[in-house]
This record gives structure tokens, C-alpha cells and sequence, in this order.
């Protein structure tokens, strides 16, 4: 004791008496008990630590995955909150889309109608592109009015009107005389099939109805004989 407290000591004398045989026998003769009880803290606190180190561990995992839990319901409801919004916004542009669509629709009825209208007006007898022919054919189109029981009974003139000669039916070349339809059908006949005769082609009817009227022959009252082979 006397060496623990000269403070002019030195090191080398203090390692030398707590690593003697001496020091040790004098610690566990009067502080054996202190020793054993500060070895018995040691463990307890030992113990404690990793009690307290496992349920550090424990708590921060469950916050760690009530945490990734709440990312992954959040990402959910993110996705389901932008498929909402899209498919909101597809509808607006669909109706949009539809609305514009109509919009072209109408302006292009109005504005055909507006220039039918300019169109009768300077093409009437008194208007400023009038031929000034009286013999001059004037077209008629119904009108898209209609009266209480949707008929459409109005006529307006058609500034587009015409006879559509592209469209009329050649006729066939004749001798100045009109054609009947007897003869109508055996020339068409005769341009299908050439190599055919005119009379082997179309039938009358008055061959019908002799046909019809002819009386069957009789058969003869002559005698038969059968044989018979055995």
C-alpha cells in the first residue's frame, strides 16, 4: 500500500507488485467478496447489454418494416391515384376530341349552307352572275326541315344541281325506230352469246300457252307379247 501511494513511484515497480504472487494473495484475501461481486455486475451488465442490444434490434426491424410497408401502400395508393387521374383525363379528352369533332362538323354544315345560299342568290335571274337565260334548267333538293311529323316537304333551289350525264344509260343504236323489248332482249342475248341463233334463244309466250294446249298423243292399241327366259 505504501508503493500505491508514493506518487514518486515508478511504473515499472507498480506493474511488478500487482503482478506478484503477494498482491494477488492480498486481494483475494480482503477483497475477495468486492471481486467476485464486481465479476457478478460485470455479467449482469453484460447480460443487460445484449438484452437491450436485442431489443433495440427488434424495435428498429419493426420500424424498419412497418416503414417499407407504409412505402409500399403509399407507392399502391400513388399508382391507383394516377390511373384514376388518367383515366379522367383520357374521358376530358375523348369528350374534348368529340366536341371538337362536332364543332368541324357544324361550322363545315353552316358554312355549305351559307354558300348555297350566296350561291342562289347570285345565281338567280336578278343576281349579279345571272346568264340572263330564262331557258336556264333550275334544280330543287330537299330541305333539311321537317314539319311535325318529320317529313321533309320543302324544296330550295340546288346550286350544284345537275343532270348527271356520266350516269345515263347508253342506249342502243337503231334504225330511227324505237326498239321493242322483244328485240331489246335478243340483241342483248346475241352480244352474250354470238354463236346461238335468235330463235333457239327467247321464247314467246304464245309458244307457251300452244304448248300448253297441245294434246298428248295416244298410245297404239297394238298387241305385245312378253318372253320370258328361263
Amino acid at each position: 500500500l505504501e508503493t500505491l501511494k508514493n506518487r514518486q513511484g515508478s511504473v515499472i515497480e507498480l506493474v511488478m507488485l500487482l503482478c506478484s504472487q503477494e498482491w494477488q494473495t492480498s486481494l483475494q484475501k480482503h477483497a475477495g467478496l468486492a471481486f467476485i461481486e464486481l465479476v457478478n455486475e460485470g455479467r449482469l451488465m453484460a447480460h443487460a447489454t445484449r438484452d437491450h442490444v436485442l431489443r433495440v434490434s427488434n424495435e428498429a426491424d419493426f420500424i424498419l418494416n412497418r416503414l417499407r410497408a407504409e412505402d409500399v401502400s403509399k407507392h399502391a395508393h400513388f399508382e391507383s391515384e394516377t390511373m384514376a387521374n388518367l383515366d379522367v383525363r383520357r374521358e376530358e379528352e375523348a369528350r374534348w376530341a368529340q366536341a371538337i369533332r362536332n364543332g368541324r362538323r357544324r361550322d363545315g354544315r353552316l358554312a355549305a349552307k351559307l354558300l348555297g345560299n350566296m350561291m342562289t342568290v347570285l345565281c338567280s335571274p336578278s343576281g349579279a352572275w345571272s346568264a340572263g337565260d330564262e331557258s336556264a334548267q333550275l334544280f330543287w333538293r330537299l330541305d333539311v326541315w321537317e314539319d311535325d311529323s318529320r317529313r321533309r316537304r320543302r324544296f330550295v333551289p340546288n346550286v350544284f344541281g345537275s343532270r348527271h350525264e356520266e350516269a345515263s344509260v347508253i342506249s342502243v343504236p337503231s334504225d330511227g325506230q324505237e326498239m321493242s323489248e322483244e328485240e331489246k332482249l335478243r340483241a342483248l342475248a346475241n352480244s352474250i352469246l354470238p354463236g346461238r341463233s335468235q330463235s333457239s334463244d327467247l321464247v314467246d309466250e304464245s309458244d307457251i300457252d300452244k304448248w300448253a294446249f297441245e294434246i298428248d298423243p295416244t298410245p297404239s292399241s297394238g298387241t305385245c307379247e312378253i318372253f320370258s327366259l328361263k
